[in-house]
Parts: C-alpha cells; sequence; structure tokens
C-alpha cells in the first residue's frame, strides 16, 4: 500500500512539475503581445483556459481571440511577425502547424510561450452565425499558449 502511494504521488509530481514549466493564463495574458490587435481587426471571440494536468497529460494554458480583418493574410503575416519581433519573440515553424480548418498558419516563441496565428478556412471554420451577418477577406485565431522553456526556441534563420 505504501509503495502505491507512493508511485501515485510520484505520478502526481511529474505531472504537475511538468505543468508548472509553462506559464500560467495570467501571465500569458500580461504579456504584451497578447494586447496586440490590426488596425480595424473585429473581434469576433475570446477562447482562454488555464493549465491543467489531465488524463492525457498536462494541457499548457491558452488565450485565444478571433479576429476577422478586410486585408489579405500576407498583411497579417506582416502585421504580427514586425510587432512580435520587436517584442523579442523569434519565428517558430514547429508552432506553425495548421489545424483541420486552417489554410496556413504561423508561429514564434518567447521563453515558456509561444504565439501563433491560424489563418481560418471560414466556411468551414465556424457556422455562419459565428461571423454576425459580417463579411471578412481573412479570419484568423491569435493565440499565446504556455510551452516548455527547456524546449528553447529555434535560432532565426538568416534571410
Amino acid at each position: 500500500m505504501r509503495s502505491l502511494r507512493f508511485v501515485i504521488g510520484l505520478i502526481a509530481g511529474v505531472l504537475i512539475s511538468s505543468c508548472a514549466a509553462d506559464a500560467d493564463l495570467a501571465t500569458l495574458q500580461r504579456e504584451a503581445a497578447a494586447s496586440l490587435r490590426m488596425p480595424d481587426a473585429v473581434d469576433l471571440g475570446h477562447f482562454s483556459g488555464d493549465r491543467e494536468a489531465g488524463p492525457e497529460g498536462p494541457q499548457s494554458a491558452f488565450d485565444a481571440h478571433v479576429f476577422g480583418v478586410q486585408v489579405g493574410d500576407g498583411d497579417v503575416h506582416t502585421f504580427y511577425d514586425r510587432e512580435l519581433v520587436r517584442l523579442g519573440w523569434k519565428a517558430d515553424p514547429i508552432a506553425a502547424r495548421t489545424s483541420t480548418v486552417e489554410l496556413l498558419a504561423w508561429g514564434w516563441c518567447k521563453g515558456a510561450m509561444t504565439f501563433r496565428i491560424g489563418v481560418e478556412d471560414q466556411p468551414r471554420a465556424f457556422k455562419p452565425e459565428f461571423y454576425r451577418g459580417q463579411t471578412f477577406r481573412t479570419v484568423f485565431d491569435a493565440r499565446i499558449q504556455g510551452r516548455d522553456p527547456a524546449r528553447g526556441c529555434p535560432a532565426r534563420l538568416a534571410p
């Protein structure tokens, strides 16, 4: 019985410590990058969650907004890349994996945080009512998320 309690305590400690290495929700929301907004962007939705240990392992905290804009995805990338690099972020291709309803994505990292832009495939990403009767040239998810700082950020490639 004692050894079972020890093993359970050890597993719980590993889960908590692996979660504790990345940023919590309050830390993410205090980061200047979390407040970046493109001019004339319409905030369509805000989603967030704090870090937690779940059955699938530790889940990182995140804070995300879905925005609609009347400019192309290249302009979205240019804006965020310029502003994030100015704030000390580095490009991170690992964070740029697309989800099933995204057309493309870009990622940046800084310490225990990742910032990610995912351009949505509008007809597949949300029901029409999500857009509140508006049409946008580009709809994107701007998300800051905790990450393991031990992974490090990739070196920025020279042009």
